[in-house]
């Protein structure tokens, strides 16, 4: 072997060396994000929910595996509860319209309530407890960061709606026509808010 051979040999062995032992150095606190929003330090920081319980992976690969499924299958899940809504929306929408087809239809617009707001819970669960990604941003604004914005509105009018829907129909039942009115009202508006806040976070998504 030949001297020159012999020192390569001994440059390779020694920087596989380092990067072994820079490796072993890291921490966690070393490989997550500094910038992380407050929910995600709450659930994936250095004491968070997550990393006391059987769920930590303990690896930022195996994290990073598990984010990037998470949050595949909430983008299908949103595009799911997004066709659901706007069906729902426009059977409202019919109801109101077209008293003669109420009957008719308010049982397929009660279903389509309990299937949008279960996918739509599903695919914020998703988003919610996934874990961090690799950075975040510092910027005051960003599709991400007008995306969860948005996700802020769309989420109240979904935990809301439920119970407009509830109090609309029993008004009507036991024949408080004033209140039927305005709490119907109240539940077309919230749920145009919703759908509307909704369908401009999926378009957030397409600037990334």
């Amino acid at each position: 072997m030949t001297p020159i051979s012999k020192i390569l040999i001994i440059i390779l062995l020694n920087i596989s060396f380092c990067k072994s032992s820079l490796t072993n150095q890291l921490t966690l606190t070393d490989t997550l994000p500094k910038n992380m929003p407050i929910l995600k330090q709450i659930i994936w920081g250095n004491n968070g929910v997550f990393r006391k319980s059987f769920i930590n992976p303990q690896s930022r690969m195996k994290e990073l595996k598990i984010r990037r499924n998470m949050l595949q299958l909430h983008q299908r899940l949103a595009l799911l509860t997004m066709g659901t809504l706007a069906y729902q929306y426009h059977t409202g929408k019919e109801m109101v319209n077209k008293p003669q087809k109420y009957n008719e239809l308010k049982n397929l617009h009660m279903k389509l309530g309990y299937i949008s707001f279960t996918t739509y819970m599903g695919a914020a669960g998703l988003s919610i407890f996934a874990p961090p990604g690799m950075k975040y941003t510092q910027k005051k604004l960003t599709s991400n960061k007008i995306h969860r914005y948005l996700a802020v509105i769309h989420f109240t009018g979904m935990a809301i709606q439920p119970w407009l829907g509830y109090q609309t129909s029993v008004a009507g039942i036991e024949r408080r026509f004033d209140d039927r009115e305005k709490l119907l009202k109240m539940h077309e508006t919230v749920g145009g808010i919703t759908l509307s806040t909704y369908f401009l976070a999926f378009l957030t998504t397409l600037f990334k």
